[in-house]
């Protein structure tokens, strides 16, 4: 017979027994807008739509990418893709696409990118993790203390690095703050009433002499609370005059300021509360939950404190001030993979600036976390690197 075509409207498939067959020894085309099937359909063989196919025991969902996922692919409840950099993806209706672990192309272990985060601008700023990471190595720089008029140097800003698994996070966007330097004196270069960015304590105003305290530098999961921590790197307290120094950026404590026969310096901040005011206490303030403490006095010479997870304490204020106490560092201890928290240096009257804690890491380059050994400008500003891989 030779070929033919021809058109139907409707074919019924009867019989007095058994099962009706269409059968063709080549390929059978079905060329429509839509087939339906009303009724159970058994496929012996495979079933293939484009690169997606259904056959026994097994289906393949063919790869798409995330351009194409969101162009128009179904997000019903259950909706399974496969991204081959990202990873089999199940869309789960009120949190959207939800990457399943370690099912990407791209071997565990390989690096995604990094991303760096200057002390400016002076707020906080938003790491959105990338949705085929499966770690984050984090390291955090604490900013210095400023300096004062007689010597009195500020410390040095503490240094903390981890590796943390993304599943262990609560948010898919982290939270990082970059501590600022700590001021130099209100009659040098301008009061700070408020501190340094990151907690560091505020210096004294336009008849004070010392220095201010250095922020903390750290990552949140979520908004900017102590609970939310998941690492930090203390700021070095500020230098009181004459010639007191602050005490270091911690480390799990921070350095305790120096004084004199009359007076001490404000004590470093610890993992459960902040350092002590130094003695004689006047106005001068203790350090607290991310905060360093103040000497808020305007014509205080006292070195307030850096800020951290708890933040130094201000130095006493008598005649001859202390020097504020080092803010403490922090790693969260419920998802660390491994992890380091280390102190800085002290301030001291002679030799070089105290040097930030991290300044042996690749990522680390002058002037991070100098506790400042003038009254010309503030300490060294705080740093943060986020690395993150699958």
């Amino acid at each position: 017979m030779a070929d033919k075509s021809f058109g139907l409207k409707q074919v019924n498939l009867i019989g007095a027994s058994g099962t009706p067959r269409i059968e063709s020894p080549n390929n059978l085309n079905i060329n429509a807008t839509n087939v339906a099937i009303s009724t159970d359909m058994s496929i012996g063989g495979e079933l293939t739509v484009t690169d997606t196919f259904l056959k026994p025991h097994a289906v393949g969902l063919g790869t798409t990418n995330a351009a194409g996922r969101d162009a128009g692919i179904s997000t019903a409840t259950g909706t399974v893709i496969y991204i081959p950099d990202v990873g089999m993806q199940v869309y789960s209706g009120i949190t959207g696409w939800k990457t399943i672990s370690n099912t990407s192309q791209t071997p565990p272990g390989s690096f995604i990118e990094e991303t760096t985060f200057p002390h400016t601008p002076l707020a906080a700023q938003p790491y959105p993790i990338p949705s085929s990471a499966e770690s984050l190595d984090i390291y955090v720089f604490g900013a210095g203390g400023g300096g004062n008029d007689a010597s009195g140097t500020g410390g040095g800003g503490g240094f903390a690095q981890m590796t943390i698994p993304v599943p262990s996070l609560s948010n898919s966007t982290l939270t990082v703050v970059v501590g600022e330097g700590g001021p130099a004196p209100g009659n040098s270069a301008g009061a700070d009433p408020d501190g340094a960015f990151g907690g560091g304590g505020n210096v004294p105003g336009a008849t004070g002499v010392s220095g201010g305290g250095g922020g903390y530098s750290g990552v949140f999961d979520g908004p900017v609370s102590q609970g939310n921590a998941i690492i930090i790197a203390g700021g070095g307290g500020g230098g009181g005059y004459p010639g007191t120094h602050g005490g270091q950026g911690g480390g799990t404590t921070g350095g305790t300021g120096t004084g004199n026969p009359s007076s001490s310096g404000g004590g470093g901040g610890t993992q459960s509360a902040g350092g002590a005011a130094g003695t004689p206490t006047v106005t001068n303030t203790a350090g607290s939950a991310l905060k360093g403490g103040s000497g808020p006095s305007p014509s205080t010479n006292a070195g307030s404190g850096g800020g951290g997870y708890y933040g130094g304490g201000a130095g006493s204020l008598t005649s001859t001030d202390g020097g504020g106490g080092g803010g403490s560092g922090y790693v969260s201890p419920s998802a660390v993979t491994s992890a380091r928290v280390t102190p800085a240096n002290n301030g001291g009257s002679n030799g070089p600036a105290p040097a930030s804690a991290g300044a042996p890491s690749p990522f680390y380059s002058p002037p991070i976390g100098f506790g400042r050994n003038d009254s010309a400008a503030r300490g060294g500003p705080g740093y943060v690197v986020i690395r993150s891989y699958t």
